[in-house]
């Protein structure tokens, strides 16, 4: 099962907002009470969940309680409304199928499915004022189903667990019981594993009764010494499997080492991803009436992370996402758990203004697309600025390592560099080359901390001519020179960019077939100066493709170059 869409009215601040979920990872960002928590409660109360925790907060919706405030003085409708789209899989999700497909045998007209692997189910739920309990109907394309048919999939969608839910700032206090902290029940393995353990819990039943007779005779004699009165008997707590508790441990080196004795953020990790694996192995269940993919709902899986971790665990999830084929929708305020694979799976939030009143209106939804990808990292980092654009690639960049170069022509450089026949001298094909537009970008602490740790390795680049701007920075954010930051040049004049490292034999060819271009460095007007020294650099450039030989020795220092970068990645940099 999958969730397309969702629309919500008059709930809480969703006063009208409609969301979209195309990918398999979804992440719902925005400031506190922008309304994220809001959109969990609504599908959790739709759908039903797990019952995963001892202690579970109430998501019963209530027209009293709930209906968005300022309408409750408006004269217009009052229904709270809520309108899902879902996707089900004749194969992954057959369970669900099937049994629509065995209740809806008494309409009239035939379902439009019998030959579909793949189609959509539309929910409907509308809580009126006068009711306690929502009116609740089902689509199937323009087909709608009849009341009692609606009532039975809705039915059938809140028990059969098509929702695990997982609030990780409640991790320190949800799992535990009278006795003892526990992270699950027994009753969440497969039907087989619960027979098999059922047929041995009789066995030791057995054997627990022999030892407790032997005790009891025992202790009646001691006791019957003292008061011939007293009859003896001794009883063991009822052993039930399915509430038979059991906790996570992580295996370290030989030692097994329980899940409270790790810390907060392993722990939540540990939690969220046993809640995916859960899902899987709910869609994968021997039962057909069970064979139901759930949907994982996640709140702040950030929580007491390092932003490194942050940024390993967000790459995690969305690789198990994409390759589990497990829905999970994720409210955060870490750019770190972001979608990094999709600008459309990222979902913005914002509080408007009620006309002319101080206070904070109705929940929306702000636009984010291929265009406007930028907003939800924005808020997420607390910046704005021109040359976060420049770092689109990076942000949704599937490779591991970095490589920042100063512009456009410094990459074609190193591409040119990346090609078999250099053999030993070329560059890593490992890595993606991204120009960062400037050494402006490499100043923004804020940013460039993000894109540190987005990544397991980042290598810098820059000209020489723009050392002193930048050193102190990259050093600040643990960038090493020589190690993981590269000037490039060499320190001679019009020599401080990577265009210092060409032949000489190159350059000069171009400033005399360009002795205007030349001449306007010179030029007293700074667009001027600007415009024939990007001109040239271009000429450079052109010049190098068409006339650089391995075997005249013109790579010689470029090889330098990519022999120092290629040995720190292979060294695996760290970042203090």
């Amino acid at each position: 099962m999958r969730l397309l869409s969702l629309t919500v009215k008059c709930y809480r601040t969703l006063e009208d907002v409609t969301l979209q979920f195309p990918n398999y990872y979804t992440a719902i960002c925005g400031k506190n009470n922008s309304g994220k928590s809001n959109i969990i409660r609504v599908i959790r109360s739709l759908f039903g969940e797990e019952e995963r925790f001892p202690f579970r907060d109430d998501v019963t919706i209530s027209h009293k309680a709930d209906l968005t405030a300022w309408k409750r003085e408006d004269s217009g409708t009052k229904d709270i409304a809520f309108t899902a789209n879902v996707e089900l899989n004749r194969a992954a999700d057959r369970g669900l199928v099937e049994f629509i497909e065995r209740i809806a045998k008494s309409e009239t007209n035939p379902l439009p499915i019998a030959d579909q692997d793949i189609f959509t189910l539309s929910l409907h739920s509308t809580l009126k004022s006068d009711k306690t309990s929502p009116d609740t109907s089902v689509h199937i394309g323009s087909h709608v189903l009849d009341d009692v048919a609606s009532r039975e999939i809705f039915k059938k969608l809140r028990s059969a667990s098509t929702v695990v839910y997982h609030n990780s700032t409640q991790t320190q206090f949800v799992y535990f019981s009278k006795r003892r902290r526990v992270h699950g029940m027994l009753s969440r393995l497969d039907d087989n594993s619960k027979q098999r353990l059922h047929s041995r819990s009789q066995s030791l039943k057995k054997e627990v009764d022999k030892i407790l007779e032997t005790h009891r005779t025992e202790l009646a004699t001691l006791i019957g010494k003292l008061d011939e009165r007293i009859e003896v008997k001794l009883s063991a707590p009822e052993f039930d499997v399915d509430e038979c508790p059991f906790e996570i441990s992580l295996g370290y080196r030989g030692y097994d080492v329980s899940l409270d004795d790790w810390g907060s953020g392993t722990r939540n990790q540990t939690l969220i991803l046993n809640s995916i694996f859960e899902a899987k192995k709910a869609a994968e269940s021997p039962s057909v009436s069970d064979h139901i993919t759930p949907l994982v709902l996640i709140e702040e899986p950030e929580s007491f992370l390092h932003p490194l971790a942050q940024a390993h665990f967000g790459n995690v999830l969305q690789d198990l996402t994409d390759e589990l084929k497990i829905q999970v929708i994720a409210t955060t305020h870490s750019p770190y758990l972001l979608s990094h694979r999709n600008p459309t799976a990222n979902i913005l939030l914002a509080r408007t203004r009620r006309g002319r009143s101080s206070s904070p209106g109705p929940s929306s939804v702000i636009p984010v697309n291929d265009t406007d990808w930028k907003e939800p990292f924005e808020h997420a980092l607390g910046i704005v600025g021109p040359e976060f654009e420049a770092f689109k690639a990076a942000v949704f960049s599937r490779s591991s390592v970095l490589i920042l170069v100063e512009g456009d022509t410094d990459k074609a450089y190193f591409e040119l560099c990346r090609a078999p026949e250099h053999g030993d001298n070329a560059l890593t094909s490992v890595g993606e080359l991204l120009p960062y537009g400037g050494w402006s970008a490499l100043t923004n602490t804020l940013l460039m901390r993000f894109i540190r740790d987005r990544f397991s390795k980042v290598i810098v680049t820059g000209d020489l001519d723009a050392e002193k701007n930048v050193s102190k920075h990259l050093e600040n954010l643990g960038f090493k020179k020589g190690v993981t930051y590269f000037p490039v040049g060499i320190d001679a004049a019009g020599k401080r960019s990577i265009e210092g490292l060409l032949p000489e034999s190159i350059l000069q060819q171009v400033h005399v077939e360009n002795p205007s271009l030349v001449n306007a460095l010179t030029s007293n007007l700074d667009e001027e100066r600007k415009k024939s020294h990007r001109a040239l650099k271009n000429k450079y450039l052109e010049k190098f493709k068409a006339r650089a030989s391995i075997q005249n020795g013109d790579f010689g220092q470029l090889y330098a170059l990519c022999r120092s970068i290629t040995k720190a990645i292979h060294k695996q940099p760290e970042l203090s």
